[in-house]
């Protein structure tokens, strides 16, 4: 199974980013490659359409990032806190909703939920740090 990774910004959702094509072996989640962001992941797998004549190559996994920035936070303020979340599900939502625009035929109701529950333990492990 291949795996095709798109990191997308915020500001340049709507610009597609650049395609990764990268073995299966080598899908495992990056390290953040920013300080001070969180990457919310979102996977869609699609088996794509091909020739009678070309052999099957089975499912491909599309994954879009979006890093969320959280360095104007203060982690001391349940506010902010509750700020860091909120960004974390907008940029779920955005990232599902750039795979249903890829992929109109290939649905995943939980691709939201599943993007938030991945990001939430660091989230979650920011806003304990700040706390002791």
């Amino acid at each position: 199974m291949k795996t095709i990774t798109q990191r997308i910004t915020p500001p340049l959702l709507a610009a597609a980013g650049f395609l990764v094509v990268t073995s299966a072996a080598a899908a495992q989640p990056a390290d953040e490659d920013t300080a001070n962001t969180i990457t919310v992941v979102a996977p869609r797998s699609v088996t794509p359409q091909v020739r009678r004549s070309v052999p099957d190559r089975g499912a491909v996994t599309v994954t879009i990032k979006i890093s969320v920035l959280y360095g104007d936070l203060n982690f001391a303020r349940p506010a902010d806190g509750a700020r860091l979340m909120t960004r974390i599900r907008s940029a779920a939502r955005d990232a599902c909703r750039h795979l249903d625009r890829l992929y109109p035929l290939v649905t995943d109701k939980s691709c939201v939920a599943n993007a938030v529950a991945d990001a939430t333990p660091r989230a979650d492990a920011l806003i304990a740090a700040a706390g002791k």
